[in-house]
């Protein structure tokens, strides 16, 4: 019998290997929703004098309980997800990571067949690094085997995080991570602060790289709960949004961070304008809040049908910002039905009344249909049919927003 001898340069062994172990998990078509505690309950391990507030077991539940309860599951909020601190100290005896004891008394098994069972999805957070942000253990040096524990344990989602780590080497850590995620055999939804951790060391993060391993990633800092850090936000992506349209789509999605709606530092117009520019640059909806004792003025904003629908839309593309007119920035998705868009008209300022903007439609790219629908998103009314040749005038509050569906008509 003859022998074949075949040689493989590195470099197609090299794309043969990335074609292997890049990300392969066939979920988050559409941005993901769902509810995570790290803005709101943080790391309070304090179930003494916070038995209802604390990271534990019982957070979960009543949290999952609520969101069967208020229309939160029905509405699209699929995953549940633990931030930082739930785990032990110390990882057990067989060196694999294990839940705080105390907190999580009945393990994490326990815990994701209860979630499964109300039609959620679990989530859970570790650290790329020695330790995570607060100090618990990292996974550096034991993907295989955390991610391994989390696929037997039922857990359907990770946050992995970059703290304790050498930001030179988070290619490698994330990429490794994902090959261990890969390796289980089971789905579960990746999502990274990858290249949030290079940024905030002066490293470029190559984002078709990032998206290539990882559903969801982090680029800004983290929003804390009040205006200045909202205004923030809504600039850094107003200025460098096109920089992510290419790298955010099905499957791999850009991620601004969590939802403040409900939450305490936001006045209703502030929560309905992070929901809105959430939906128009099709971010994973992460609600960050108390759901079980949410206003209704703020449930209403994230249970929204119509502005989820955008958020949710199929064609999967990220929404920009496109153009200034006098104080108020003009953002643009393009939706279905085919030829349609969301309009999202922002206003920052913080002085004064309302903000007048009056627009050529055929300016800003509506000439795909003959006419247009006009529904403002948030309270459901009809605004108008519009032509491209039209105008449209209308007002923005401070700190405010106007949110608009425009379907194309036949």
């Amino acid at each position: 019998m003859s022998t074949v001898k075949v040689c493989v340069s590195p470099v197609v062994l090299l794309a043969l290997l990335t074609t292997v172990f890049s990300l392969d998990n066939g979920l988050a078509r559409t941005p993901p929703m769902g509810w995570m505690s790290g803005q709101r309950f943080r790391c309070n391990v304090d179930c003494k004098n916070y038995p209802d507030d604390c990271i534990s077991e019982t957070l979960v539940k009543s949290t999952a309980d609520m969101m069967v309860k208020r229309g939160y599951v029905k509405a699209g909020y699929k995953y549940v997800a633990v931030d930082d601190c739930w785990l032990a100290m110390k990882r057990d005896k067989s060196g694999n990571i294990q839940p705080d004891p105390l907190r999580f008394p009945s393990g994490i098994k326990a815990l994701a067949d209860y979630v499964h069972a109300k039609g959620l999805k679990l989530g859970l957070y570790l650290s790329a690094g020695n330790l995570t942000c607060m100090g618990y253990p990292g996974s550096l040096g034991h993907y295989d085997s955390d991610m391994a524990t989390l696929a037997s344990w039922g857990v359907d989602m990770l946050k992995l995080d970059w703290c304790n780590s050498d930001p030179n080497k988070l290619n490698n850590e994330f990429e490794e991570a994902g090959r261990a995620l890969n390796k289980t055999g089971r789905p579960i939804l990746y999502t990274t602060t990858w290249p949030l951790g290079q940024k905030t060391k002066g490293i470029q993060p190559d984002l078709t790289l990032v998206a290539k391993y990882c559903n969801t990633y982090r680029v800004y800092q983290d929003l804390e709960d009040g205006w200045e850090s909202l205004e923030a936000l809504v600039k850094y992506y107003g200025d460098n949004g096109r920089s992510f349209v290419n790298d955010s789509g099905p499957g791999n999605w850009n991620d601004p961070d969590q939802l403040l709606v409900g939450d305490f530092g936001l006045s209703t117009e502030q929560q309905k304008m992070q929901m809105a520019l959430w939906c128009i640059m099709s971010a994973p909806l992460f609600v960050s809040a108390d759901v079980r004792r949410m206003r209704p003025e703020s449930q209403a904003i994230l249970l929204n049908p119509l502005a989820i629908a955008i958020n949710q839309d199929p064609l999967g593309i990220m929404g920009v910002q496109i153009v200034v007119k006098g104080q108020v920035k003009i953002w643009k998705k393009a939706i279905t039905p085919k030829g349609s868009f969301a309009l999202v008209l922002v206003y920052t300022n913080i002085s004064g009344g309302p903000s007048r903007v009056s627009v050529l439609l055929s300016d800003i790219g509506f000439t795909t249909a003959a006419a247009y629908n006009f529904t403002n998103v948030f309270d459901g009314t009809h605004i108008g049919v519009y032509k491209p040749w039209h105008t449209f005038n209308c007002e923005v509050d401070p700190t405010g927003v106007l949110f608009v569906q425009a379907a194309a008509l036949p």
